[in-house]
Formats: structure tokens, sequence, C-alpha cells
């Protein structure tokens, strides 16, 4: 999932901002999942050659993804696109931005209630979600394939399609509190019918 999620950003990019200058505002230092990311980015980096010019760690919170953007320009960095791990480094990074006079877009993971309002206030350009509804409803799926059906032999990893919206495609968008969303979404209507 989080190693998916790295390749999405970097590919995305390549195909719409190929030119950019990247910021890249990561999770936490050595954690598992910002380590995943990171090798999703590296891995597509060998086909999509995107210009990361910066990478700082905000800890997947607000404060200090605003310190390290805030340290990052007063450097004199020059970046004209960030992608943040989280929602709630996206409004950190924002934060900095709308202090420091900057308009740069933003491309956060999440899905969250608060980051659907961040994308709809502009306050970020894209939104790269997956659905915890999605994520909860594929759990479901497997054991109830499991336990019901007997099923015993699964994919290793079933990825979460990451569904990525601007502002103007925000009713694409699954809400993590909309399974009924996230069963059409994913195929599987008649899931959701039968309970």
């Amino acid at each position: 999932l989080y190693y998916q999620k790295g390749y999405d950003f970097i590919e995305w990019i390549g195909k719409n901002m190929p030119d950019a200058k990247t910021y890249y505002c990561a999770g936490s230092q050595g954690m598992g999942i910002t380590e995943e990311y990171i090798k999703g980015i590296e891995e597509a980096q060998k086909t999509y050659k995107v210009n990361i010019v910066a990478q700082e760690y905000g800890n997947f919170k607000a404060e200090p993804a605003m310190n390290v953007t805030q340290n990052l320009i007063q450097r004199g960095q020059e970046f004209d696109l960030v992608i943040a791990q989280n929602g709630q480094m996206a409004k950190g990074v924002h934060n900095a931005l709308v202090e420091a006079g900057m308009e740069v877009p933003i491309l956060p993971t999440g899905g969250s209630p608060s980051d659907i309002e961040l994308l709809e206030s502009g306050g970020i350009h894209a939104l790269f979600s997956n659905s915890v509804a999605m994520q909860g409803l594929q759990t479901f799926k497997n054991l109830y394939d499991y336990c019901v059906k007997g099923q015993k032999d699964f994919p290793e990893y079933t990825p979460n399609q990451t569904i990525i919206v601007t502002k103007d495609e925000i009713d694409q968008l699954v809400p993590w509190d909309a399974p009924e969303k996230a069963a059409e979404v994913m195929g599987w209507e008649d899931l959701i019918k039968a309970r």
C-alpha cells in the first residue's frame, strides 16, 4: 500500500508536471511506512525521473511539517511542487507557504474529512486517496472468503486503488465513512446489498 502510494505520486507528477522542482515532506525517518513510500518513489524514479530538490521529515504532524518547510524556505531552497505523506503535514506545509507568501501546489495522501476540507478550500492541489472504507471492505471480503467460502490461497498483497482527485473532481473521492461508495468503486455492490 505505502510503496504504491509513493510510486503513484511520482507517476502522476511525471505525467502531469514533469518539470516541477519537487519538495517531498516525508513522514518519520526510519519508520516502516515512510521507508515503503521512499522505495515506491525510488522505483518510479527509474521511469519518470522527477526532480526532487528537497526531502524533509514532518513526522506526520502539522507543526513539525510547518517548521521544516519554514527552514527550507529560509535556506533559499526553490521548489514549485510539494508532496506530503499525509494531510496533517500538508496543513503544516500550507501554513508555512501562506506565511511566506508563496503559492505552491501541495499533493498529499489521505482522504480524511479534514483533508477533504483542505482540498475544498484550495489549500491543496490534489488528494491521493486510499480510502479506509476501501481498505476495510477488502479486509472484510478476505475474511468472508476465508471463513465462509473456504478460500485458502490469497495473494501476498492486494493493492488498494489510489483515487487522485482535484477540487473539481471531489465527487469521485471515496469518503472514509462511505462503505457503499467503496463497494461501488471496487465493483462489489452485491457485497453491500447482501448485508
